[in-house]
């Protein structure tokens, strides 16, 4: 039985939507479907991959790279196939600009407090 979870970000020092500081949890697989949701990429229930052009130098590392023909090149820049992307992550490790991430990370309970516990100082 696998026993992680699947976070899509952990943002410090929070300060919005109330009073204080707060270190927030931003879990993967929403159900919810809110007309005014600020982070639809947390509603997939898998590790999504993301494309950030600013970064990108068009060396076409992550397109040589991927087994299954998810990432392609377009004349908009690099585009990916959701449907067949396998989210294996070859190329967000090999992208040498940084421009593709990985939208969600698996944590078992004590990695994930090992992390949050970081903050106390904090509360």
């Amino acid at each position: 039985m696998d026993d992680r979870t699947l976070i899509l970000d952990i943002q410090r020092m929070s300060t919005e939507d109330g009073p204080g500081i707060r270190t927030t949890v931003f879990f993967k697989g929403c159900s919810l479907s809110c007309a005014w949701c600020h982070n639809p990429e947390s509603i997939s229930v898998k590790i999504d991959i993301e494309w950030l052009e600013n970064r990108c130098i068009g060396c076409k590392t992550c397109i040589k790279v991927c087994k299954n023909n998810a990432v392609i090149y377009t004349d908009k820049g690099i585009y990916i196939d959701r449907d067949n992307c396998s989210s294996c992550l070859s190329c967000v490790r090999e992208c040498p600009g940084n421009a593709i991430e990985a939208k969600g990370k698996y944590y078992d309970v004590d990695t994930l407090f090992n992390e949050l516990i970081k903050d106390k100082a904090y509360f």
